[in-house]
């Protein structure tokens, strides 16, 4: 970087400069004629709740040339998050970018927070190169770029801390910058790795997807190594996770490891020896229940221990995808549902358990709708999927929702063994001229007729079902307010929401309250016409004391060109 560059914290004196920024970087962010002024953006930042923000000015020049924004990340524990980089244009390509991240991973260090997040859209990713550089690594997703940066949690960690007294984390990392998502698959979740050169030797650290933590480190002098078989597993059972130890030195290798509960995870283990050579360690813990199924893009329970080595401690983590014993769904077939007529369904049975069972639980009936059978009693092979019909009888259109009582007999190696759980399942039952909204595990449903909308709860996009409940490829974005624009709402779950009915329409007011602009209250009115034609237009509230100038609201919608 320019020697004329200097990365300061924002202050008003600034404003005006940081004004024409974001005015001659347009078309960094799809392009946009608003124009911003000073009095925008000293508003803006009294009520922006980042912990820092910083710029690049140009001292020469005497210019805001570039622009990070800090904050906590609400959508997950253990990290801050890095929500808005810019460059202006004409400064790209001088390294400003780079500067501005790396002083966002220093400062996340200083507050003693893990880890370090950050977004991309999936279709900008030229980026991408500069964050891995920094310490980030690609998750794998589907929706979105992600990135997450443990190169805090290495240097926090006291067990390495005399390796980077000789060596620089940034200069020193050996990585092989691809524009491809990272991780090394096993057991189908994904393991990320750094690695130092120390001289002619390596120093790799390695981190696990699930629970975001270490489980690897490997120096001159040893390596130390979590496993296990498994990492999606039944609850109510126990099971074993291993520390390889390897000592590769002719010194002493004095290790301690002491296990601690997690989440759901119970592991009082303690273990404590001196390694001449090589050993392997098994500790056992009891899985729970979880309180809520937990997405893949947060973080999981983990087996976690702290482990000391040669007295300087370091905490190791392995995590677990938390299963049920048995999974059921119902799945109800596309077309209309006439009251008072013979229907069929499906129950799909997934057996999460590696050995052969018995499976028994019972459906019942309500004054909506009449089962043809309400008992079952099916055997299932090992990790085996099964699905039974079933018909009933529709008497009034509605949301089936109940939590079921299963009763599951293992069978293996000649041993009988019971368990009892809890499950729910749901379904909807739509018929020609119903209207209703309701709460599902995706998010929010609204039905009129045979017409419904989804708002998911992960992301905020809003997309039309047809009769088989399955997505078009048309779908409206979150929204976002600015300038410049925010993407709290791409992760922020809705505050409220409520349904009620409008002459034709069904409809559905969804509210968030605004963390990054204190006070603002965010409305997203949706109306589904009796015809499936759909209503969507927002409302917007100042409850707070701040005042906003110049506010704009952008709403984009994604429409798969290869089906005109």
């Amino acid at each position: 970087m320019n020697n004329n560059i200097k990365i300061y914290e924002y202050e008003d004196k600034y404003a005006e400069s940081l004004a024409e920024m974001w005015n001659k970087s347009s078309e960094n962010w799809g392009g946009y004629d608003h124009l911003i002024t000073t009095e925008t953006i000293i508003d803006e930042h009294k009520s922006i709740d980042f912990i820092n923000t910083y710029l690049a000015v140009d001292e020469e020049k005497n210019c805001v040339v570039g622009y990070c924004g800090f904050s906590e990340y609400r959508n997950d524990e253990g990290a801050l998050y890095l929500p808005i980089i810019n460059v202006r244009p004409d400064y790209q390509g001088k390294k400003i970018g780079k500067a501005l991240v790396l002083k966002t991973v220093e400062r996340t260090i200083e507050l003693d927070w893990p880890r370090l997040d950050l977004y991309s859209w999936a279709g900008n990713t030229k980026a991408v190169p500069l964050y891995k550089k920094c310490g980030f690594f690609w998750e794998k997703r589907d929706d979105n770029v992600h990135l997450m940066n443990f190169i805090p949690s290495v240097l926090q960690t006291e067990a390495l801390s005399e390796y980077f007294n000789e060596i620089d984390w940034y200069q020193d990392c050996l990585r092989d910058i691809k524009l491809t998502e990272d991780g090394k698959k096993e057991n189908d979740y994904n393991h990320y790795e750094y690695i130092w050169k120390i001289d002619d030797d390596r120093l790799k650290v390695g981190f696990e997807r699930l629970a975001r933590g270490m489980r690897k480190i490997e120096t001159p002098d040893y390596l130390i190594e979590t496993s296990l078989d498994n990492y999606s597993l039944v609850y109510g059972e126990k099971y074993k996770i291993r520390y390889k130890i390897l000592n590769k030195s002719n010194k002493k290798l004095n290790i301690e490891i002491k296990g601690e509960d997690d989440k759901s995870i119970d592991f009082s283990y303690h273990k404590k020896k001196s390694v001449k050579d090589k050993a392997i360690f098994e500790g056992e813990f009891y899985l729970n229940k979880g309180d809520e199924a937990i997405s893949g893009d947060k973080t999981h329970p983990a087996v976690k221990a702290n482990i000391k080595i040669n007295g300087k401690k370091a905490v190791f983590k392995e995590g677990i995808k938390i299963k049920s014993p048995l999974e059921v769904n119902l799945n109800i077939p596309a077309g209309r549902k006439f009251k008072n007529t013979e229907n069929k369904l499906y129950i799909e049975i997934k057996n999460n358990y590696k050995e052969k069972v018995n499976f028994s639980f019972s459906l019942p009936s309500t004054s909506e709708i009449i089962f043809s059978k309400n008992n079952f009693n099916v055997e299932l092979e090992a990790r085996e999927k099964i699905v039974i019909s079933l018909e009933y009888y529709l008497l009034k259109s509605c949301f089936y929702k109940k939590k079921i009582k299963g009763r599951v007999v293992l069978k293996g190696n000649d041993i009988m063994k019971e368990n009892k759980f809890d499950f729910e399942v749901s379904g909807v039952f739509r018929g020609t001229k119903s209207k209703f909204g309701l709460r599902v595990d995706e998010g929010w449903i609204l039905a009129n007729g045979s017409h419904a909308v989804l708002l998911n709860k992960d992301n905020n996009h809003l997309s039309y079902l047809d009769m088989d409940e399955e997505e078009r490829e048309i779908s409206f974005i979150h929204p976002r307010i600015g300038m410049p624009f925010s993407h709290e709402f791409s992760k922020k779950e809705a505050d409220k929401v409520e349904f009620y009915e409008s002459d034709d329409a069904y409809c559905m007011r969804v509210i968030f309250e605004s963390e990054e602009y204190n006070g603002l209250h965010l409305i997203s009115v949706i109306k589904l016409m009796s015809d499936g034609l759909v209503e969507n237009y927002y409302e917007l509230y100042n409850l707070g004391d701040n005042e906003y100038q110049d506010l704009t609201l952008s709403h984009s919608f994604y429409y798969d060109l290869s089906n005109t």
